[in-house]
């Protein structure tokens, strides 16, 4: 069944941009961990019917297939009608025989059915169970639990499926405590179903219409959108050394959202989107086994101001420069509409490196900035007006100059009014070596580069401009006409310059 008219917008408001989890909440991260260094892993699903037919279930194998192509082994082993007494008896076979690296379990919804007479007592027992057997087994392997969604006493069948579990979030709630106090990923979708239900009873009916079974539209609207923002969280976070907050608390000057931070899905499927966010963090990508002081690149995302995209032009940018013997600091500034901000940050976070090269072995005369359309907007205004104060010092960290050593745009946006340099850009400043990289395809912003190049270029023979032909906008190190090869120019720029060794 489709969903009815009137649900397209509803759901819009409600998982049109998926909350974030603060940066200390259980992620799967070991799993991306090991698949972005090229290990396989297994993934398995174990549960009930609303896992073995559900939808958000096969979306979860499709998610691991694109990103991962032929690493993930995807195993459904959830079994209809089915509780946790029987998940129990069967994990063995069902599971731990598979030798998991991620196991998704769901079966308070069945639990909760009386005619099984299983308690709330009995299913965390059962489930504790079956926690600590999979860790006996491999301490490593990670676990995320699962609320599904409300029941409802459908006259289209003749099975009561309400009635017969009127105590559901009782048991929902036990493996809400269980996954908070055992430090476990969790996946609330009964709190986004219960939001539909409340907006729109009739609509929720249609959308789960033998009473909790949701059709396959809907399991993918609304269940698999909570589902993938755990897992995008997690590959954000993955190969990070640490997450911090690049303000003291209550010190952050200017102005912040009052909405939550979210991950906006699901509008686009290619990238991670971060919206609403009031508290910027840097994530630290260190090289491995470094041989003393690194160069060090802050990494700016695009996103129109609007949102940053976290993983094509943040994460996989951090590891590109890892390999390149450059450590990495992924920023996550201030958005919606708030350039001021996303500028503070971006300078304070400058500072911060300053202050902390030593401890965090980085080279504090190697400071660079990387940015991406908005983000490339940022790092030219970072690059060129650090003269200005753009808010007064909150502490000893801004005593530090928040000029860079070095930048680089790639097909940044901004940088022009009606053919000229914009004006704010200070072209008057000590600019630091620069380097533009952007295509002739890319018609709305290449005029930009094109006189903020010239004007650059003009002023220091340090200042460079690539300039391909196709490319397009927006592609991160996934570009595959004549503008792939950026990152290889930007490389051999990197060792004119004395960042990067010949040999790394």
């Amino acid at each position: 069944m489709t969903l009815p008219r009137m649900l397209p917008s509803l759901l819009l408001t409600l998982v049109g941009a998926t909350a974030v989890h603060a940066d200390s909440s259980p992620r799967p991260e070991k799993v991306f961990q090991a698949l972005e260094s090229g290990k396989s892993q297994t993934v398995v699903v174990y549960g009930t019917s609303v896992s073995i037919g559900g939808q958000w279930a096969k979306e979860v194998q499709v998610y691991f297939d694109r990103l991962y192509p032929n690493q993930v082994t995807f195993i459904n082993s959830a079994r209809s009608g089915m509780h946790s007494n029987w998940g129990v008896e069967n994990l063995q076979e069902r599971v731990l025989e598979h030798q998991p690296d991620l196991v998704f379990i769901e079966f308070a919804i069945n639990d909760a059915a009386t005619k099984h007479g299983i308690s709330t007592d009995d299913c965390r027992r059962n489930l504790d169970t079956m926690v600590k057997e999979l860790r006996q087994q491999n301490p490593d392997v990670e676990i995320i639990l699962q609320t599904m969604n409300p029941a409802w006493d459908s006259p289209a069948v003749p099975k009561s499926f309400a009635s017969d579990r009127p105590h559901l979030s009782d048991y929902y709630a036990v493996y809400r405590a269980y996954a908070e106090q055992n430090e476990l990923p969790f996946v609330d979708n009964f709190a986004v179903w219960s939001k539909v239900l409340e907006k729109d009873p009739a609509g929720f009916k249609k959308m789960v219409p033998d009473g909790i079974h949701p059709d396959s539209d809907s399991s993918s609207k609304v269940a698999w959108p909570t589902v993938k923002a755990l897992l995008d969280e997690a590959r954000i976070f993955a190969g990070s050394a640490w997450t911090l907050s690049i303000w003291p608390d209550g010190k952050m000057p200017g102005d912040a959202t009052q909405e939550a931070e979210a991950i906006r899905t699901p509008e686009r499927t290619d990238a991670i989107r971060i919206t609403n966010v009031s508290h910027p963090t840097l994530s630290y990508y260190p090289v491995a086994n470094a041989n003393g002081a690194t160069p060090v690149m802050i990494v700016c995302p695009g996103g129109g101001y609007s949102y940053v995209v976290a993983d094509k032009e943040g994460t996989e940018v951090a590891r590109w420069l890892n390999s390149l013997g450059i450590s990495a600091l992924v920023l996550k500034y201030r958005n919606p509409s708030n350039r001021d901000g996303a500028l503070q940050d971006t300078q304070r976070a400058v500072r911060m490196t300053r202050v902390h090269a030593q401890e965090w072995n980085i080279n504090p005369k190697q400071i660079g900035v990387i940015g991406f359309s908005a983000g490339g907007h940022l790092c030219a205004k970072a690059s060129n007006v650090f003269e200005q104060q753009t808010y007064a010092p909150v502490d000893s960290v801004d005593e530090e100059s928040c000029r860079p050593d070095f930048a680089v745009l790639v097909y940044p946006a901004y940088l022009d009014r009606d053919g000229k340099v914009a004006p704010d850009l200070n072209l008057s400043a000590d600019i630091p070596p620069t380097l533009v990289v952007h295509n002739e395809d890319d018609a709305r912003y290449v005029v930009g580069s094109k006189v903020y190049a010239a004007a650059l270029t003009g002023k220091s023979p340090a200042h460079k401009f690539l300039l391909y032909q196709t490319g397009g906008h927006g592609y991160g190190l996934r570009c595959e006409e004549e503008a792939k090869a950026w990152p290889q120019d930007v490389e051999q720029w990197l060792k004119k310059i004395g960042v990067v060794a010949e040999l790394h």
